[in-house]
């Protein structure tokens, strides 16, 4: 955080003094011209341009190479799919598209030689947000959250009554079949005769008497 805030302050030092100050929103493009009429000294016969962004650490965009006439244009991963260049190799522009906060920084052409490099161009490049934007992007929404709580899903408390009628009606039916199979087997037991009935029959039959001899 502290490295942040002070190259923010570096930045806005640096404004004082240049010209090539640009302020974009994220999301927008930014175009950067590399030619060699801005070069302090000749480049002829340079084969290769690098554009670095400084932000505060030095990092690569894009390599830019010129040999037989064959060129290369190689970005870098963080730019893949978000540069457009346009023109050869002593003059052309590079636009970087979909622009996001950590695009901010220090950008510069610089040609390359096998033993000597010559800085033409550099700028100054702010990403602006405002308060609306910052909260956004610090919070962003969740992916798929329907537009309003008729769209797409019911609101919370819909389903926080549905759920409890739901667990209340299984409640109430599990305890009514319980008391139910509790009657039936009460009935059963209370139903049934005490001892078989043959057996009672022979309990009271007289006992034959023996006869005399």
């Amino acid at each position: 955080m502290m490295v942040r805030l002070l190259w923010s302050v570096l930045l806005l030092c640096l404004t004082a003094h240049g010209d090539n100050v640009i302020w974009k929103r994220p999301g927008e493009n930014v175009t950067f011209e590399c030619c060699f009429t801005k070069c302090p000294s000749s480049i002829d016969g340079f084969p290769g341009m690098y554009l670095y962004h400084y932000s505060p650490v030095k990092e690569e965009v894009l390599f830019y190479h010129f040999h037989s006439d064959k060129e290369s244009i190689q970005p870098r991963t963080r730019y893949l799919n978000r540069l457009m260049t346009k023109g050869s190799l002593r003059n052309h522009t590079i636009t970087i598209q979909y622009l996001n906060t950590n695009d901010s920084g220090i950008y510069k052409c610089v040609y390359k030689d096998i033993d000597a490099e010559v800085v033409c161009n550099d700028y100054t490049l702010f990403i602006s947000v405002t308060s609306f934007q910052a909260t956004v992007l610090a919070h962003p929404p969740l992916r798929n959250m329907p537009l309003s709580p008729n769209e797409e899903h019911p609101p919370l408390l819909l389903i926080t009554v549905a759920t409890s009628a739901i667990s209340i009606f299984l409640t109430t039916v599990v305890i009514l079949l319980i008391i139910k199979m509790k009657h039936c087997n009460g009935k059963t037991t209370s139903g049934a005769p005490p001892e078989d009935v043959y057996e009672i029959m022979t309990k009271n039959r007289p006992q034959p008497v023996a006869a005399p001899e």
